[in-house]
Protein backbone atom coordinates (compact mmCIF):
# COMPACT_ATOMS: atom_id res chain seq x y z
CA UNK A 1 0.00 0.00 0.00
CA UNK A 2 2.76 2.31 0.35
CA UNK A 3 3.77 2.47 -3.01
CA UNK A 4 -0.03 2.92 -3.64
CA UNK A 5 0.31 6.39 -1.09
CA UNK A 6 3.59 7.28 -2.70
CA UNK A 7 1.91 6.96 -6.04
CA UNK A 8 -1.19 9.07 -4.98
CA UNK A 9 0.52 11.69 -3.28
CA UNK A 10 2.80 12.42 -6.59
CA UNK A 11 0.59 12.28 -8.78
CA UNK A 12 -1.63 14.78 -6.96
CA UNK A 13 -3.23 18.00 -8.91
CA UNK A 14 -0.22 20.61 -8.80
CA UNK A 15 -2.83 23.71 -8.85
CA UNK A 16 -4.31 23.19 -5.63
CA UNK A 17 -4.86 26.25 -3.31
CA UNK A 18 -5.10 26.35 0.69
CA UNK A 19 -7.27 23.80 2.20
CA UNK A 20 -7.61 21.51 -0.88
CA UNK A 21 -3.70 21.14 -0.88
CA UNK A 22 -3.53 20.89 2.88
CA UNK A 23 -6.31 18.06 2.38
CA UNK A 24 -4.33 16.15 -0.08
CA UNK A 25 -1.39 16.25 2.35
CA UNK A 26 -3.34 15.28 5.29
CA UNK A 27 -4.58 12.43 3.42
CA UNK A 28 -1.37 11.38 2.57
CA UNK A 29 -0.12 11.57 6.17
CA UNK A 30 -2.59 9.79 7.60
CA UNK A 31 -2.88 6.89 5.17
CA UNK A 32 0.99 6.78 6.10
CA UNK A 33 -0.17 6.74 10.01
CA UNK A 34 -2.83 4.04 8.80
CA UNK A 35 -0.47 1.56 6.99
CA UNK A 36 1.87 1.73 10.37
CA UNK A 37 -0.97 -0.43 11.78
CA UNK A 38 -1.27 -2.99 9.39
CA UNK A 39 -0.81 -6.34 10.76
CA UNK A 40 2.10 -7.05 7.87
CA UNK A 41 4.29 -4.20 9.58
CA UNK A 42 7.36 -6.45 9.97
CA UNK A 43 7.80 -4.54 13.59
CA UNK A 44 5.13 -6.85 14.89
CA UNK A 45 7.36 -10.00 14.24
CA UNK A 46 9.07 -8.43 16.86
CA UNK A 47 6.57 -8.71 19.20
CA UNK A 48 5.45 -12.16 18.77
CA UNK A 49 9.07 -13.09 19.83
CA UNK A 50 10.41 -14.13 15.93
CA UNK A 51 7.10 -15.62 15.07
CA UNK A 52 5.17 -14.42 12.53
CA UNK A 53 2.13 -12.47 14.37
CA UNK A 54 -0.15 -12.61 11.25
CA UNK A 55 -0.66 -14.95 8.48
CA UNK A 56 0.16 -13.10 5.42
CA UNK A 57 -0.98 -15.27 3.21
CA UNK A 58 -4.21 -15.52 4.51
CA UNK A 59 -4.06 -11.65 4.91
CA UNK A 60 -3.46 -11.18 0.95
CA UNK A 61 -6.21 -14.01 -0.40
CA UNK A 62 -8.37 -12.11 1.93
CA UNK A 63 -7.98 -8.81 0.30
CA UNK A 64 -7.69 -10.43 -3.34
CA UNK A 65 -11.01 -12.26 -2.32
CA UNK A 66 -12.73 -8.75 -1.75
CA UNK A 67 -11.27 -7.11 -4.86
CA UNK A 68 -13.54 -9.52 -6.73
CA UNK A 69 -17.31 -9.14 -7.28
CA UNK A 70 -19.44 -11.35 -6.02
CA UNK A 71 -22.76 -12.77 -6.52
CA UNK A 72 -24.58 -13.97 -9.53
CA UNK A 73 -22.89 -12.90 -13.05
CA UNK A 74 -25.91 -12.65 -15.77
CA UNK A 75 -25.37 -12.62 -19.25
CA UNK A 76 -26.90 -13.63 -22.54
CA UNK A 77 -30.01 -14.59 -20.69
CA UNK A 78 -27.85 -17.43 -18.11
CA UNK A 79 -26.88 -17.39 -14.59
CA UNK A 80 -23.40 -17.95 -13.69
CA UNK A 81 -22.70 -18.48 -9.34
CA UNK A 82 -18.59 -17.24 -9.51
CA UNK A 83 -16.78 -19.46 -7.43
CA UNK A 84 -15.73 -16.37 -5.02
CA UNK A 85 -19.51 -16.03 -4.36
CA UNK A 86 -19.36 -18.99 -2.49
CA UNK A 87 -16.33 -18.32 -0.29
CA UNK A 88 -19.02 -16.59 2.74
CA UNK A 89 -15.85 -16.12 4.80
CA UNK A 90 -15.23 -12.49 3.62
CA UNK A 91 -18.00 -11.31 1.22
CA UNK A 92 -16.31 -10.17 -1.96
CA UNK A 93 -17.41 -6.75 -3.48
CA UNK A 94 -17.22 -2.98 -3.31
CA UNK A 95 -19.68 -3.08 -1.12
CA UNK A 96 -17.04 -2.71 2.01
CA UNK A 97 -15.58 -0.04 0.85
CA UNK A 98 -19.17 1.93 -0.52
CA UNK A 99 -20.13 0.97 3.06
CA UNK A 100 -17.48 2.87 4.57
CA UNK A 101 -17.63 5.91 2.04
CA UNK A 102 -20.93 6.43 2.81
CA UNK A 103 -20.62 6.30 6.87
CA UNK A 104 -23.02 3.77 6.70
CA UNK A 105 -23.72 3.56 10.61
CA UNK A 106 -26.82 1.49 10.17
CA UNK A 107 -24.82 -1.24 8.76
CA UNK A 108 -23.23 -4.20 10.76
CA UNK A 109 -19.56 -3.43 11.53
CA UNK A 110 -17.16 -3.57 9.23
CA UNK A 111 -13.92 -7.03 9.90
CA UNK A 112 -10.55 -5.44 9.89
CA UNK A 113 -9.61 -7.45 6.42
CA UNK A 114 -12.71 -5.16 4.88
CA UNK A 115 -11.50 -2.23 6.50
CA UNK A 116 -7.98 -3.14 4.80
CA UNK A 117 -9.29 -3.89 1.60
CA UNK A 118 -11.36 0.12 1.82
CA UNK A 119 -8.25 1.30 2.74
CA UNK A 120 -6.29 0.32 -0.74
CA UNK A 121 -9.09 1.42 -2.38
CA UNK A 122 -8.36 4.76 -0.88
CA UNK A 123 -5.26 4.30 -2.20
CA UNK A 124 -5.76 3.38 -5.45
CA UNK A 125 -8.98 5.38 -6.80
CA UNK A 126 -8.40 9.44 -6.37
CA UNK A 127 -12.14 10.01 -6.43
CA UNK A 128 -12.73 7.91 -2.90
CA UNK A 129 -9.81 8.41 -0.98
CA UNK A 130 -11.57 11.69 1.01
CA UNK A 131 -14.64 9.87 1.80
CA UNK A 132 -13.40 6.40 2.79
CA UNK A 133 -10.61 7.89 5.05
CA UNK A 134 -13.57 10.22 6.96
CA UNK A 135 -15.40 7.25 7.22
CA UNK A 136 -12.45 5.40 8.79
CA UNK A 137 -12.40 8.54 11.26
CA UNK A 138 -15.83 8.26 11.84
CA UNK A 139 -15.63 5.04 13.10
CA UNK A 140 -12.71 5.71 15.19
CA UNK A 141 -13.62 8.95 16.40
CA UNK A 142 -17.66 10.04 15.93
CA UNK A 143 -17.26 13.55 17.00
CA UNK A 144 -14.50 14.30 15.01
CA UNK A 145 -14.76 16.54 12.47
CA UNK A 146 -12.86 14.89 9.51
CA UNK A 147 -12.31 17.03 7.54
CA UNK A 148 -10.62 19.70 9.31
CA UNK A 149 -8.48 17.14 11.32
CA UNK A 150 -7.22 15.79 8.15
CA UNK A 151 -6.68 19.79 6.59
CA UNK A 152 -4.89 20.37 10.15
CA UNK A 153 -2.96 17.45 9.58
CA UNK A 154 -1.70 18.52 6.59
CA UNK A 155 -1.22 21.70 7.37
CA UNK A 156 2.31 22.56 8.09
CA UNK A 157 1.51 25.48 10.10
CA UNK A 158 -1.14 24.04 12.41
CA UNK A 159 0.54 20.78 14.10
CA UNK A 160 -1.42 17.94 15.41
CA UNK A 161 0.36 17.01 18.58
CA UNK A 162 2.05 13.76 19.17
CA UNK A 163 -0.05 13.27 21.80
CA UNK A 164 -3.35 13.81 19.77
CA UNK A 165 -1.49 11.51 17.17
CA UNK A 166 -0.60 8.74 19.60
CA UNK A 167 -4.61 8.71 21.00
CA UNK A 168 -5.27 8.56 17.49
CA UNK A 169 -3.09 5.72 16.29
CA UNK A 170 -4.29 3.38 19.50
CA UNK A 171 -7.98 3.88 18.31
CA UNK A 172 -7.22 2.80 14.82
CA UNK A 173 -4.89 -0.12 15.92
CA UNK A 174 -7.55 -1.28 18.11
CA UNK A 175 -10.03 -1.41 14.85
CA UNK A 176 -8.02 -2.31 12.15
CA UNK A 177 -5.22 -4.74 14.20
CA UNK A 178 -7.77 -5.92 16.72
CA UNK A 179 -5.07 -8.76 17.49
CA UNK A 180 -2.13 -6.10 18.56
CA UNK A 181 -2.82 -6.52 22.01
CA UNK A 182 -2.26 -10.49 22.53
CA UNK A 183 1.19 -9.95 20.93
CA UNK A 184 3.23 -8.41 24.52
Amino acid sequence: MQRHIDVYYTTRPKDLDGQDRWMVRGLTVFLYMVILNCPLNPSYGDLGKGQPCFDETAFEIAILRNKMPGGLNEAAGTMHLRIDSAMTEEPGSLEQANQLEDGAPEAAPLSPIQLWYALQVACTERSKTQSIVEGLLGLVEPEMDARKFLIRMGDPAQMVPMEEKEILRHKLRTVLFPEYDTLS
